[in-house]
């Protein structure tokens, strides 16, 4: 199959002869696996704190506030129709102190201070 793949189009490549990213030997942690839609800044600061004090820093943190929804919805494609119609949005407490203190703690000795929103 890989094979066949190839020669249809010239762009695939075997997993074994691409060179990963260097992202891949960092390691970040993303809200949403923690707290889902109840992302809190007390959370977010327990959570990175949690993480050094085991050991392993996330070098940089992922604010997921989960706007999306994990159910199925039959409904989807009569709601958006273009991203436009539900741009981005961030809450409120994104440019709280809480928020600086996690980048701050992260820009320490135990981590590396990036943040994504």
């Amino acid at each position: 199959m890989a094979v066949a793949s190839k020669a249809m189009n010239g762009t695939f490549r075997l997993r074994t002869s691409k060179v990963a990213p260097p992202v891949v030997d960092v390691f970040g942690w993303c809200t949403w696996d923690a707290f889902y839609h109840a992302v809190t800044p007390a959370g977010v600061e327990a959570g990175v704190h949690s993480l050094t004090d085991g050991g392993i820093p996330p070098k940089f943190v992922i604010i997921d506030d989960g706007w999306q929804s994990v159910a199925p919805d039959p409904q989807f494609k009569k709601r958006v129709d273009h991203i436009s119609d539900h741009p981005p949005t961030k809450p409120d407490f994104i440019d709280k102190p809480h928020v600086t203190e996690v980048v701050e703690f992260g820009r320490g000795d135990a981590g590396g201070g990036a943040l994504a929103w």
